[in-house]
């Protein structure tokens, strides 16, 4: 018998890990913990989510989608965070030039 991993799946892999420990199609599983949460009042979710906690990833997944290198229109997708003027304190968006406060060049 194989190692319990989760595997990729649609939302954190429990019932593909599942599934694949079963020797079954993962909908089967999906389908059936679906079919619970309608009679248990939520007890499967609860169960889903400590699976999720308790049972490791399967080696060599990714942890999530790249970002993007480039939008479809070919610019460079924008820049996530904030960056506070030196001037003036002002909270400004990585991807502005100069201070929405005074005017301060941000990429000096």
């Amino acid at each position: 018998m194989s190692k319990l991993e989760r595997q990729d799946g649609i939302l954190a892999g429990v019932c593909g890990g599942l599934a694949k420990q079963m020797n079954i199609d993962p909908w089967i599983v999906r389908i059936g913990v679906i079919v619970a949460t309608f009679f248990s009042v939520g007890v499967p979710v609860l169960l889903y989510i400590v699976g999720a906690v308790a049972i490791p990833k399967a080696p060599g997944l990714p942890a999530g989608p790249p970002p993007p290198s480039k939008l479809a229109d070919g610019s460079p997708p924008p820049a996530v965070g904030t960056v506070f003027c030196g001037n003036c304190g002002t909270k400004n968006s990585v991807s502005d030039r100069f201070c929405k406060n005074c005017g301060h060049d941000l990429q000096a």
